[in-house]
């Protein structure tokens, strides 16, 4: 069971966007790239030859079969980490699901969940 910490106060970030592109402004007016932002500057050519090789409809069932699972992990840790965890709700989707929730556990402190990524090594220090 996570004990969710209250004690660490984790600010807001506003985000803009400049040349179509989200960044995240800390309180001291730095800016950070969105994880999105950042991938984007990467080459496609790998993943655009996949494609070609095997075809617009395979490729376009395994995205979006990548990305439903990925949104069921996602909702399965939550989950978890929100000690609102229903194994024969998410037993279905994983196989291994013991093994992923494994690697959930650490120290059973949660200071947040959703929160900016940027700030997670400062909230760790205070815990």
């Amino acid at each position: 069971m996570f004990n969710h910490v209250t004690t660490v106060e984790i600010p807001n970030l506003k985000t803009v966007n400049i040349n179509k592109q989200r960044f995240y402004v800390t309180p001291e007016g730095n800016k950070y790239p969105s994880i999105t932002t950042v991938l984007s500057g990467r080459s496609k050519q790998g993943l655009m030859e996949w494609r070609k090789r095997v075809g617009e409809d395979v490729a376009n069932h395994i995205a979006r079969t990548a990305a439903n699972r990925g949104t069921k992990v996602h909702h399965m840790c939550e989950d978890y980490l929100n000690n609102n965890f229903d194994e024969d709700k998410h037993k279905k989707d994983f196989q291994k699901l013991e093994q992923i929730s494994q690697r959930l556990k650490k120290e059973g402190k949660m200071p947040s969940l959703e929160q900016t990524i940027l700030l997670l090594r400062e909230v760790s220090k205070e815990m």
